[in-house]
């Protein structure tokens, strides 16, 4: 990922919806940069919200070092390192869920009522009313403006244990248990609770509301993934496993220093990179990868041509369409199901939603922020 880049002091966005060759977007002032502020875009880290007029983003002050969330043009919190956004919604008049970072202490904006000090905060999986935050070596659970516990341990991977519809998981005396929806506490069985205790390299594991499941363990010095009980040979590394509702599998892996990607039980070809895969429910499956100096995108099989810079924000949908980045001659541009667009001096962020609409954000040559 290269570099962050400062950017000009107007944020001006417009929608680029379809096709990236037609005529040049509407454009409308959404947000002001000040003085020494830019987009925050780097490896780790790369979260902005773009829909019709409304805009979220995190900004970096290159001066003072500090963190800004903004949330349709108001400045909400400022923060000592990047914040983590657990839930984000431009829609909604507060809709998010922000942690962050201020003279050492974890605080939590929700919805734009501020929680903590803690002593430490974590995502859940994708809910912005549930969190969990520490007390020294206690742990609880922040549901919808409740605090639950403490507990010796917490877990939102609901895909690893046996109780799908849990809001979550906690560990009392060395057991894991099931908070339920209607607040009733259930043993909770961990697919691989054996593994666990017997194997600290247990891990990345995956159940489907169907019973389907999967995950990925060390054993014996080579990595394995185990598909509904049926375990891999041994690979040198494993990463990126995913698994649908049918059963529908795929994961990279590298083995005689090559990497491939196994999708269904079939294996690519060595690669010297891979990256970015993807799987849908109805099978369409795609990835990146690097082969003689040059990058590829393969989709379903066919392979674009090669790419002399790299290629990210690869998506696809349940119908096959799909969409990506790629550097080229000093300019990012987008492909969209094989049509490119112009050169851009940089490409923000991309998003193709279910109907096969593509939006993303853009800086041209005049230095100023398009959508």
């Amino acid at each position: 990922m290269k570099a962050t880049t400062i950017l000009a002091t107007l944020l001006l966005p417009a929608i680029m919806v379809g096709s990236p060759n037609e005529k040049e977007p509407r454009r409308v002032v959404l947000y002001t940069l000040g003085e020494n502020e830019q987009v925050h875009y780097g490896e780790y880290f790369a979260i902005q919200d773009i829909r019709g007029d409304r805009f979220a983003c995190v900004t970096f002050d290159a001066v003072k070092q500090t963190y800004t969330f903004v949330f349709n043009g108001k400045r909400v919190i400022t923060s000592e390192e990047p914040p983590e956004i657990l839930q984000l919604n431009v829609r909604e008049e507060k809709g998010y869920t922000v942690i962050y970072q201020q003279q050492g202490k974890t605080y939590v904006n929700w919805k734009d009522a501020v929680q903590g000090p803690f002593d430490g905060a974590y995502s859940t999986t994708g809910n912005g009313d549930m969190f969990e935050y520490r007390m020294e070596n206690d742990h609880y659970v922040w549901n919808s403006g409740v605090a639950e516990g403490p507990f010796e341990e917490v877990s939102f991977q609901g895909d690893s244990f046996s109780v799908p519809n849990a809001l979550f998981y906690y560990r009392l005396v060395g057991r894991w248990y099931a908070r339920e929806r209607d607040g009733k506490n259930t043993r909770a069985y961990n697919i691989h609770e054996e593994r666990v205790i017997n194997n600290r390299n247990a891990s990345d594991s995956r159940l489907t509301k169907s019973g389907n499941h999967a995950y990925i363990y060390k054993e014996n010095g080579k990595w394995h993934v185990n598909i509904n009980g049926r375990d891999s040979r041994g690979y040198a590394s494993v990463y990126a496993l995913q698994l649908t509702e049918s059963g529908k599998y795929s994961y990279c892996y590298k083995e005689n220093g090559k990497w491939h990607v196994n999708i269904n039980g079939r294996d690519s070809r060595g690669y010297e990179s891979v990256g970015y895969p993807r799987l849908t429910e109805s099978g369409n499956h795609a990835y990146i990868y690097k082969e003689n100096g040059k990058w590829h995108v393969n989709i379903n099989g066919a392979e674009s041509r090669p790419y002399n810079g790299y290629i990210y924000n690869l998506c696809v949908i349940e119908d096959g369409r799909y969409a990506f980045i790629y550097e080229e001659n000093d300019k990012e541009h987008v492909n969209i199901n094989g049509r490119d667009s112009r050169g851009y001096s940089m490409i923000i962020d991309l998003a193709l939603d279910n109907t096969g609409a593509c939006t993303f954000l853009y800086s041209d040559d005049d230095g100023r922020v398009y959508k």
